[in-house]
């Protein structure tokens, strides 16, 4: 025990307080007197304060407790109702001045021998404070009770951290139930004193970062935070969501809290990385405002001069960071931009920043939802100069901010006269008829899909029945479509219509360098079938690569390649796209015409008709051949063998 606790020290107390201390620091002192007197401390001088450090070591003694508890319990009869009561209210009490003294005297060194017997208590009054009825006594509702134990916690937690005995380690983690409970009660409650619930809920942010960092992410305590809150990863997000609503009073950033944002959003990431059934509870976070409370922080830090704020390049790293932690990316980016995100990546002046948003940005743009943000995103910064706005110095290998927006504005300024184009029926969906022998194609609207799995679409039912019956070919597929359907939906609908806009238009203006790489595929792989990789993930302009499907995984062999498709010459066309979701690669079937049943045959026999080593020239003059067989896609984008790509 440090010697500043020992009850010898109450004798330096001024004589018109020192017999009422000493009095109450007795085993055998009235509680209801003793929790006066306690109460009262919080209004004394800073010395006399620190004079009464071994009034409360007394009055907490945790060898109280087990007598307490058995009869709580138990039921023994040792103590009566009212005495219980009674030593609850002076506990609650001696906690309550301890707030104010240890926030005064915050380097003292018997704070950390003092919270030896506070820990306990507090442990004791989370876990049996229910059965007294302690609220009718000293006027305060579970809520404020709770608030006093967390603020107890933090400015411990905060002496321990400011005190030059942090080698003495406190540990507040076995108080984690505590601190659940504590955000169970306070969020909903409206206080009539705001300050106190605001100071509360800034503590308990705090504390959450604290005890929940990446790097000591602790299950049991979190298991016991998650009983405290409620039980429920749902319960638990809710309760987030309510700070993230707190955190963005009147939809911004306060200068008193952005240090507290930063503390959430490292709790909540934490959490999403190490928690346990980490993805419900990420499906849950994102629906609390997760985003948009991040882009404003990002926002105010970068617009800000307050001093002590991190780095405006730190916050777009969590920013952008995030779009990996809570995917699909799309749909983070998109609120993202909606809340500002390009004006604050303006708002900082430095290129690197930018650079770094558009090239997240830039392949997100093949989803609509995206778009149509950004439409609204670049109108907010048309007045600014980009040459003008990021003048900073360049280092070595630094990219200017010109040569980064120029073609990021191009891109998104020709997708969005396609996407207008869409919406006004100038592009139409083309579709062909599932039934291979058939193969019509036509406006999707033409066809009939099938009832079950959404995804197959037929000119009459002729063809679907010939389709289930004869060939059975969508007979083998349609259960697994439909169980994988709606597990594995990535986009709204109009996300995936414009996404099959883009790769028909991407389809039609690469048609020469994919029969290029074709021919080069079937000269080099005789015996493999080919797919076409249409990649958005790198530049999100649209690359394509030729392959064969065992460099994807090493499961889809030749074998399986057979059994799953409805001929043995197919050629598969696969989508990459930056959604952030494993797997990212999307199959859209390929449907034959009548003109070119077998794309793959009739690819061999050009390919063996070249000479072995062939010049460009060459190649060049058989690309038109190659064109003319190759096939159509209906542009139904699926999830069929998700499995083989996790």
């Amino acid at each position: 025990m440090h010697y500043s606790l020992k009850l010898s020290n109450l004798a330096r107390l001024p004589l018109n307080i020192r017999a009422r201390a000493i009095a109450a620091a007795s085993p055998t002192a009235n509680p209801d007197e003793q929790a006066c007197f306690v109460d009262e401390a919080q209004y004394l001088s800073a010395k006399d304060q620190l004079s009464l450090l071994p009034l409360f070591y007394a009055v907490l003694d945790p060898a109280q407790i087990p007598l307490l508890t058995n009869e709580l319990r138990d039921g023994v009869g040792a103590i009566s109702q009212d005495d219980m009561e009674r030593k609850f209210f002076s506990a609650i009490a001696t906690l309550r001045s301890l707030m104010t003294i240890v926030a005064e005297h915050e380097r003292h060194p018997a704070l950390a021998d003092l919270w030896a017997h506070v820990c306990p208590w507090m442990q004791f009054l989370d876990e049996y404070g229910d059965l007294v009825p302690i609220a009718i006594r000293d006027g305060s509702t579970p809520a404020e009770q709770y608030s006093i134990y967390v603020s107890v916690c933090y400015l411990f937690q905060y002496a321990q951290d400011t005190s030059i005995h942090r080698a003495m380690g406190l540990s507040l983690r076995p108080l984690s139930r505590m601190l659940g409970r504590a955000l169970y009660l306070i969020i909903p409650v409206e206080w009539e004193n705001k300050l106190a619930k605001r100071q509360a809920l800034l503590y308990v942010i705090e504390l959450l970062s604290k005890w929940f960092s990446i790097n000591s992410f602790d299950r049991p305590a979190f298991k016991e935070l998650l009983f405290g809150a409620g039980g429920t990863l749902g319960t638990l997000a809710s309760l987030l969501g309510g700070l993230c609503q707190f955190c963005l009073t009147d939809g911004v950033i306060h200068e008193y809290n952005v240090q507290s944002v930063h503390a959430l959003v490292l709790f909540i990431s934490a959490t999403s990385t190490h928690g346990y059934d980490t993805t419900v509870f990420r499906e849950h976070v994102w629906e609390q405002g997760m985003v948009s409370l991040i882009t404003k922080w990002s926002i105010f830090i970068c617009s800000s001069t307050l001093p002590g704020l991190p780095p405006p390049d730190g916050a777009f790293e969590i920013l952008v960071g995030h779009t990996e932690l809570f995917p699909p990316r799309h749909r983070w980016m998109a609120e993202a931009l909606g809340a500002g995100a390009l004006r604050a990546a303006f708002a900082t002046r430095k290129p690197q920043i930018l650079f770094r948003l558009v090239l997240q940005l830039v392949p997100l743009t093949v989803f609509r939802s995206v778009l149509d943000q950004c439409r609204f995103a670049l109108e907010g910064v048309s007045h600014l100069n980009v040459a003008t706005v990021f003048v900073s110095p360049r280092g070595p290998g630094e990219v200017a901010a010109v040569d980064v927006w120029r073609p990021f504005l191009g891109t998104v300024q020709e997708r969005l006269k396609f996407m207008d184009a869409c919406d006004n029926g100038r592009h139409p969906v083309l579709m062909s008829c599932h039934n291979v022998s058939c193969a019509k194609i036509q406006t999707k609207h033409k066809f009939k899909v099938c009832a079950q799995c959404k995804l197959a679409y037929y000119c009459s039912k002729a063809c679907q029945l010939q389709d289930w019956k004869v060939s059975r070919a969508h007979r083998r597929t349609c259960r697994i479509l439909q169980a994988h359907r709606d597990e594995h939906a990535l986009t709204t609908s109009k996300d995936t219509s414009f996404l099959e806009q883009v790769l028909h238009e991407t389809y039609g203006t690469l048609a020469k360098k994919m029969a290029l790489k074709y021919l080069i595929f079937a000269m080099k792989n005789p015996d493999k079938v080919p797919y076409a990789l249409f990649d958005y993930a790198p530049t999100g302009i649209g690359t394509v690569s030729i392959g064969h499907l065992e460099d994807l995984h090493p499961s889809f062999n030749q074998n399986e390649v057979s059994s799953v498709s409805r001929a043995k010459n197919i050629s598969f066309h696969l989508v990459r796209i930056p959604d952030g979701k494993l797997p990212n690669i999307w199959l859209f079937p390929l449907r034959f015409g009548s003109q070119a049943p077998n794309f793959v045959a009739k690819l061999r026999e050009i390919a063996s008709t070249l000479p072995a080593h062939p010049s460009s020239e060459e190649l060049e003059d058989y690309i038109p051949h190659v064109i003319r067989i190759m096939p159509s896609w209906d542009g139904i984008l699926n999830s069929r063998w998700w499995d083989l790509f996790a």
